[in-house]
């Protein structure tokens, strides 16, 4: 199982993703947890996806591959949207 959450998350605490990869670990389930530093509830959902550093999604791809080397270098993807508009769901996004 792959937990991945934002440490600048505050709709929920990166704590319960721990706490849940503890209880996971507990009962024999293997967890990987990664935190994407400075990172909001929907920035490696939404904005990082659109903006082309997309983390979260490079990471995912890397463990469908079968690669879970998580410094392998992927390409870049095209940014999607205007910066200031990248800026402004940002500064408007109630997560």
């Amino acid at each position: 199982m792959h937990l991945f959450h934002g440490t600048a998350d505050t709709t929920v605490s990166c704590e319960q993703s721990v706490n849940f990869a503890n209880a996971c670990t507990r009962i024999g389930l293997k967890v990987d947890v990664t935190m994407f530093k400075g990172k909001s509830h929907t920035d490696p959902i939404l904005e990082d996806a659109v903006s082309g550093s997309d983390l979260l999604t490079k990471q995912m791809l890397q463990i469908v591959r079968g690669n879970t080397q998580k410094d392998v270098p992927q390409k870049q993807i095209w940014n999607l949207q205007p910066k200031f508009m990248l800026r402004m769901a940002r500064w408007c996004n109630p997560f």
